[in-house]
């Protein structure tokens, strides 16, 4: 899941991750790098600087908030729904 990613990304780092393991399901293609392309792509952010607003930054997290999520975990917790 990469709890570290999604905290970093939250402050407003710009991710950058690999194209495999689960983070397809979670992220964007943009945020995204095919293998054999990290370098480039590194040194391209590295370069511009790159940072996420905080919209960008609340619309990649936002589902994984505690107040998106308590519900739902409270009924697995309690065993109902």
């Amino acid at each position: 899941f990469g709890i570290s990613v999604l905290e970093a990304v939250r402050a407003g780092a710009y991710p950058l991750l690999p194209e495999s393991l689960s983070y397809p399901e979670l992220y964007p293609k943009k945020y995204l790098y095919s293998a054999g392309t990290l370098a480039q792509r590194l040194e391209k952010l590295i370069r511009s600087a790159v940072w996420l607003t905080e919209e960008e930054s609340k619309g990649l997290t936002e589902r994984f908030a505690w107040h998106t999520l308590q519900a739902d975990y409270t009924k697995w917790l309690l065993g109902i729904g």
